[in-house]
């Protein structure tokens, strides 16, 4: 979960350098923040469905075919 909170930062981070960038009208600032952001989504997306498919072959489903015999 530390990953995903330090991706979560960056994005915000990102975001509010965006904005300063607007304000201060510096296009490369604008671009290397929005370049970090989009780069910070796939990042945390790729993470979060690798923690999923993880969590799924870790799923232990109980065989009922043997209390279906009895």
């Amino acid at each position: 979960m530390n990953r995903l909170n330090r991706l979560f930062g960056i994005q915000i981070v990102s975001i509010v350098a965006a904005l300063f960038g607007e304000v201060l009208a510096s296009e490369p600032l604008v671009t290397a923040a929005v370049a970090v952001f989009a780069l910070a989504v796939v990042a945390a997306f790729a993470q979060m469905t690798g923690e999923l498919l993880i969590g799924l072959t870790r799923i232990r489903i109980p065989d009922t075919a043997t209390d279906r015999r009895r």
